[in-house]
């Protein structure tokens, strides 16, 4: 490989870690400085790091391009300074005659660089260990290149000893990786902006403990923040919300800082055109995954802005393969966006999920956003189908937090940060984590701007049932302000930085009103008037329409009481098929693609479903080899239109969307 393929290669590379400053061209004047190299092909060939240094420890004598990489440069930059001595050296031997004084300057500066006698021996020897240097790169390129023409795409892609095989070089790009800093890295998940955006008490919640999730990796002075997904509550939010997010990342991620990252791919904080401080990779959860005919999600938008890093996008479920984010050599981390918890069962349970695995990473790191918790047999994803050999597996969609030490390694799950259901599992407090590698640890630090949440069940057997209602939420408001007073003066004592300021000056401004639910069994036949009874809290009380909820029991014969329930979506399916004689689609996917249409407003979840079932049995018919296939494409052409016809007529089928959306 000659030295403009070399450049070519350089130049072409997205791994660049800086800036390159481009240098008028000029002829050498004799001096051994980088300032006096000339350029290449219009382009400048180092860095101005390189300039601006006044000693250069890669160049004096027993220096390899270890020390040359202890200084944050990365592999190509390394082929740019090797070509440009050689260079250097070459219009050294043809620029003719030099004067006196020239040659014995050189000679001067070679006796101070390699010895009294050393001068001509040491810098053969320094050219002779570029050359070798640039010879085992090319081995290595070769030995790559003549490996991925035996293995071939296909048996590589379904071979996991190939995948380790091909993925064992992510970390030499940075061998400087050796002498890193520590790196800390804040973990959250299921923000849900935009969450309640209409409700007049509600409507700000999800932006200000968003704005705290910020403030506290200024605060801990964090490199990395990760998003388990669900950053947006619906699936195409809102103008507003949309503008509330931009304006939180741009103010609390971008500012001039030093980062210490390095990654072996291109990510936001390396565009030239912002200043990120922060970097935050984020992946989709099931409330804002990409839906339409183009597959796009709101996080899309904010990608394409370089706010945010998101990644995690899955093109085959059939056949999922995750390639890692490899920070500083030694911290790898390995994204998975929301999968339908039955695909992504099934995948896992094929044994088609492969993880490529570099060498020399001390520290796996897994993010899911699925169930942890079995709703049913195959609807979540058991945390013993992934692998033993990571050291953190973080499980978004779950909104309890919690932390768990398992066998094989910590799982992480860093729960909602807004309170979206009245539900037992919302009932506890909310949380951030800071993980450091450097010792490792895992911080949990706790949320103070999350709306407050009473909950208490009771038994209703006595007469006046209101008035005993309203005597235990009085008690419940009570105590809580003892505890709320305790916590603001807890804040008041330790807010010291500005960011623990701005947490205090949001306590302040926030209206504080708690969430109430008080479920109960009425046993007697009074009747409580819901929105009567909130109304008496009103202002003190966040949900004054539904504090209550109250259910009779009631004697079932003994007919109803064993006999088995049947699943809403079961019922769904029996009223489908009573209309439409299924043969080529899935009778699952189909409610799916109903289920897209209702709850997210995907016009073009019916073409797509269709689009793509065609697709599938073309290539099940042809690997068969079926001989009747123009007759069989006729009978699936027949099935699509009427059941088109019947999407189209959606609305005369099913009367009440609202409970349909419920049903599914």
């Amino acid at each position: 490989m000659d030295e403009d393929v070399l450049f070519e290669e350089a130049e072409h590379s997205d791994q660049s870690s800086t800036s390159i400053e481009v240098v008028t061209e000029r002829q050498p004047t004799g001096h051994s400085d980088l300032q006096d190299v000339p350029q290449i092909d219009g382009q400048g060939i180092y860095d101005f790091e390189i300039d601006n240094m006044e000693e250069k420890p890669w160049e004096k004598p027993g220096a390899d391009i270890t020390d040359y990489f202890n200084y944050g440069f990365n592999e190509h930059t390394w082929k740019k300074y090797c070509a440009a001595q050689r260079e250097f050296v070459k219009g050294m031997g043809s620029a003719g005659k030099k004067s006196r004084g020239e040659k014995h300057a050189r000679r001067r500066e070679d006796r101070e660089r390699y010895g009294a006698k050393g001068d001509r021996k040491g810098r053969a020897k320094e050219e002779h260990a570029y050359d070798e240097k640039d010879a085992e790169m090319r081995r290595d390129e070769r030995a790559r290149r003549s490996r991925g023409k035996r293995s071939g795409g296909r048996d590589k892609r379904h071979n996991p000893a190939a995948q380790n095989r091909s993925c064992a070089k992510l970390c030499r790009n940075y061998p400087h990786a050796q002498k890193v800093s520590p790196m800390r890295i804040l973990i959250t998940s299921d923000n849900h902006l935009g969450y309640k955006e209409r409700d007049p008490v509600l409507s700000m919640d999800s932006f200000t403990t968003f704005e705290e999730v910020l403030c506290i990796a200024n605060a801990r002075n964090v490199d990395l923040i990760i998003q388990g997904g669900d950053l947006f509550h619906e699936n195409r939010p809102s103008r507003f919300t949309l503008a509330q997010a931009i304006s939180c990342i741009k103010k609390y991620t971008f500012g001039n800082r030093d980062l210490s990252l390095c990654c072996n791919r291109r990510l936001n904080y390396e565009d030239p055109n912002i200043n990120v401080a922060i970097p935050i990779i984020a992946i989709h959860g099931n409330h804002d995954d990409p839906t339409g005919a183009f597959s796009t999600s709101a996080l899309d938008i904010l990608s394409s802005f370089n706010l945010i890093n998101y990644l995690g996008q899955t093109q085959n479920v059939d056949f999922i393969e995750i390639e890692p984010l490899v920070f500083n050599g030694e911290v790898a981390l390995y994204l998975l966006g929301n999968v339908r918890d039955r695909r992504l069962y099934r995948t896992f349970l094929q044994k088609k999920v492969s993880f490529l695995r570099p060498e020399g990473c001390h520290y796996n790191i897994l993010v899911v956003h699925q169930n942890r918790v079995p709703h049913s047999a195959k609807d979540y994803l058991p945390h013993e189908f992934i692998p033993s050999w990571f050291d953190l597996v973080v499980y978004g969609h779950e909104h309890e937090s919690l932390v768990l030490n398992l066998k094989d390694f910590v799982l992480l799950q860093p729960g909602s940060t807004v309170r979206t259901s009245l539900a037992e599992n919302e009932s506890f407090d909310k949380f951030v984590y800071i993980f450091d590698s450097v010792p490792r640890s895992i911080e949990r630090v706790e949320l103070q701007t999350v709306r407050p949440f009473l909950m208490r069940t009771l038994e209703l057997d006595m007469g006046d049932v209101e008035t005993y209602l309203r005597e235990q939420v009085e008690v419940m408001l009570s105590l809580l302000e003892k505890e709320e007073g305790i916590k603001r003066r807890h804040v008041d004592e330790k807010s010291q930085s500005v960011h623990e300021r701005r947490i205090r000056e949001m306590l302040e401004c926030m209206n504080r009103a708690p969430l109430v639910r008080i479920r109960g069994k009425l046993k007697t036949q009074g009747l409580v008037n819901n929105h009567k009874f909130g109304l008496s809290f009103d202002g003190r009380v966040a949900n004054t329409g539904d504090m209550l909820k109250l259910t009779r029991e009631r004697t079932r014969r003994p007919r109803e009481v064993h006999r088995n329930t049947v699943s809403e979506k079961t019922e769904f399916l029996d009223i489908v098929r009573s209309h439409l004689n299924f043969k080529a689609l899935s009778e699952e996917r189909f409610a799916g693609a109903i289920s897209d249409f209702i709850a997210k407003d995907d016009k073009n979840s019916f073409s797509q479903l269709f689009s793509t079932t065609i697709e599938h049995i073309v290539e099940r018919l042809w690997d068969k080899g079926t001989d009747d296939l123009e007759k069989r494409i006729i009978e699936i052409k027949n099935e699509v239109n009427a059941c088109e016809e019947a999407a189209g007529n959606f609305s005369d089928v099913i009367d009440d969307r609202c409970a349909f959306t419920n049903m599914l």
